[in-house]
């Protein structure tokens, strides 16, 4: 499946890790059986290798192995992509609903060939309404889609996830990416997270089997029996309280060693410190000498999961958010070995404390990025649109951005191990509201063009322009400060230095002060015919001095062009003054200039003269025995002014042009032969000049 760009995704990758639970509205719950549905990929991409397998191949055993172990539930297959290349629409129930599916499931599966593109946000939609259409009102319902990538049919499936959310109350999406990047990891997560669901990267089959298994327990069992509860704020986050007194808690005495041998495993925020109860991801490994080689023997998302496994020495991996370790743990003969991970992890919080009315319609945007060298640039850790993003990371420097609209604020964090931190980045923000209206008092004008810039002495004229808006009433989020504010239609234009304080909605109307102008052209009014109407061009320039980008006159340089057009008639808005309006009939010497004041609030029509007339040129007669049309396949037309100035010359065989009303000369000329010969224009002629080369 093809990459797509990822536009700014509001999401933490947190959010995989379940700590968006608390935010998601529940349907009322039945005791019917809960509603399943798979949604598998099945584009070009799952041809890939995961690990040792081909993932689809991996997905398919997976699904075959784990679906009759699954508790009681209605299940059901939508697939994409599977069936036709490159078509954003393929996208297929293939398995509608029912209870007792799973051998149809793996039937399907058999015949199951990815060849196409990866329409996700559709292949999401049909899925929710088949979920809703075949499953009774108040049962738990889920999708458990299982793909190798985002969307990539320019369906945005964060936004969609949101949407399907308020659609289909309850409905949870679970993801199981195979083999994914991080910055598809990240729109993935927020599809996941934004519904209340999970997400699970899986690198090799066995992480798939363990995907799938929590998937189904969680669909089963509803977000209100979730194995990790949702974290506190501001230092309880994901952490059990600690005792009162200097220090932690005292540890238990443990249990005398009994039962079957396992292991049991609990996460420390640093060595000493509080328990983590919530947000982590576990693996167990065999203790093979080579990374590579090492068997993935248990994943899961308990805080803190009990193990069955064989006596012996083992890896295991604790990952908290950002942070994560890994060590070596031997399991002993008889009864659970506990093992304590200290992560060397602490957690930021963080908040906007900034003065803002809530008016403003862009999202608040914030990323956390690892701290760079003098030399390199941040590398963004994890992208959200919390109100109050958390992140678990591991101890070290970071640095945290928090954008809405235009304002960008960043703040440098050190955590140390353990620590627990409040960060408040305050982005004072204002709004601007602008209409513009041609005179005081009159109403507001459409089609106009609205430009904010900022002073900055290294851009050109020193301002820079920062957000730009053809809406009627456009509205910006600013950081508080002054700005340049431009309102242009057409050739007229208003300017204003507006400032915003923090918290405020301020609303400017620009005036331009401009009138309409309406132009045309026509012969005079003693001349019989009628123009070319493909032959009417016009050029407008304000009279008086060129502005700045500050709009200050600019030093030794008269007269802007503020407009041209090639049609008969033309209509533009201008600002009150003095104008130089040229009329040209083509391209030669046919041309009528005006001198037109612009009043405010006045519609005006000026109607240009232009004292010229057709002429069409032609080759007649015989040259040296040769017809004409055959010597004319090289001919060169030239036409000469009274004064014997040449003003147009041309290499096609019989071409027509406008000329202005006067004496001409035609001279025509090939490599072997030439003739000229004079001729006359009046006004509104359109007449045909013959010359017979010798």
């Amino acid at each position: 499946m093809g990459r797509r760009r990822l536009a700014t995704v509001p999401v933490s990758l947190l959010m995989l890790l379940g700590l968006a639970w608390m935010a998601v509205a529940q349907a009322p719950v039945s005791d019917a059986e809960p509603a399943v549905m798979l949604v598998l990929d099945g584009s070009g991409s799952m041809w890939a290798k995961l690990g040792q397998d081909q993932k689809i191949m991996a997905a398919r055993d997976v699904l075959k192995q784990i679906l009759p172990k699954a508790p009681p539930m209605t299940l059901g297959l939508t697939a994409y992509g599977h069936r036709r290349t490159g078509d954003c629409s393929d996208v297929e129930v293939a398995v509608p609903l029912a209870k007792a599916n799973v051998e149809r499931i793996t039937t399907y599966l058999e015949k199951f060939n990815p060849k196409g593109k990866g329409p996700l946000g559709h292949a999401l939609k049909a899925a929710a309404e088949a979920i809703a259409e075949k499953s009774a009102p108040g049962v738990r319902r889920s999708m458990i889609v299982i793909t190798d990538n985002a969307d990539n049919c320019k369906v945005d499936t964060c936004e969609l996830s949101q949407e399907l959310r308020q659609s289909h109350p309850g409905l949870m999406i679970h993801v199981i990416a195979l083999g994914v990047s991080k910055e598809e990891t990240v729109a993935l997560a927020c599809l996941a997270s934004a519904s209340g669901g999970r997400l699970f990267k899986a690198e090799a089959a066995t992480d798939i089997a363990g995907a799938l298994e929590q998937s189904l327990k969680l669909s089963a069992a509803g977000p209100g029996l979730a194995t990790s509860p949702p974290p506190a704020r501001s230092g309880q986050t994901a952490m059990a309280q600690q005792a009162p007194g200097n220090g932690p808690a005292a540890a238990p005495k443990p249990p005398e060693p009994t039962g079957p041998p396992g292991l049991r495993l609990t996460a420390l925020l640093a060595a000493g410190g509080a328990e983590i109860t919530a947000g982590l991801r576990w693996r167990i490994l065999d203790a093979g000498t080579k990374a590579g080689e090492r068997r993935v023997i248990y994943t899961g998302e308990e805080a803190s999961p009990s193990v069955d496994l064989q006596p012996g020495a083992y890896r295991v991996e604790a990952i908290f958010g950002l942070a994560s370790t890994e060590q070596s743990v031997t399991v002993g003969a008889a009864g659970r070995t506990s093992a304590q991970i200290p992560l060397n992890a602490g957690i930021i919080n963080v908040k906007d404390s900034g003065a803002r009315n809530g008016a403003s319609s862009d999202r608040v945007f914030y990323t956390l990025y690892a701290a760079a060298g003098e030399k390199d640039k941040p590398r963004a850790l994890a992208l959200s649109s919390d109100t109050m993003p958390v992140y678990n990371v591991a101890a070290g420097t970071y640095l945290i951005a928090v954008q809405q609209g235009l304002a960008r604020i960043e703040r440098s964090v050190t955590i140390a191990p353990g620590a627990v931190v409040d960060v408040d980045i305050p982005l004072y923000l204002g709004e601007m509201l602008l209409t513009a209206v041609a005179t005081e008092g009159g109403a507001p004008l459409d089609r106009v063009l609205f430009q904010v810039f900022e002073d900055d002495p290294d851009a050109a004229g020193g301002l820079r322009e920062l957000v730009r808006s053809s809406a009627s009433r456009p509205e910006f989020s600013l950081p508080a400060g002054s700005y340049h504010v431009v309102a242009r239609q057409d050739g007229s234009e208003a300017r204003e230095l507006v400032s915003i304080k923090p918290g405020a909605r301020i609303s400017k109307t620009l005036v331009l002060a401009s009138g309409r102008l309406t132009l045309s052209a026509r012969l005079p009014a003693k001349a019989q015919g009628r123009l070319e109407p493909d032959l009417i061009s016009y050029r407008i320039e304000r009279l008086g001095a060129v502005r700045t980008a500050r709009g200050e006159p600019r030093t030794g340089e008269r007269n802007e062009e503020v407009g041209r057009s090639q049609a008969p008639e033309h209509s533009l808005t201008l600002n009150a003054g003095k104008y130089k309006v040229e009329g040209r009939y083509g391209a030669i010497n046919a041309r009528s200039v005006r001198e037109v004041e612009v009043k405010a609030g006045v519609a005006q029509a000026v109607a240009i003269e232009l004292d010229a007339g057709l002429v069409t040129l032609k080759l007649s007669g015989k040259a040296s025995g040769a017809p004409a049309e055959r010597a004319a396949t090289d001919v060169l037309w030239e036409i000469l002014d009274a004064n014997g100035r040449t003003i147009w010359s041309t290499g096609q065989m019989a071409p027509r042009l406008p000329l202005a009303v006067g004496r001409y000369v035609v001279r025509a000329e090939t490599r072997t032969l030439k003739a000229e010969q004079p001729f006359q224009v009046a006004t509104g002629d359109d007449k045909t000049i013959e010359i017979e080369l010798k």
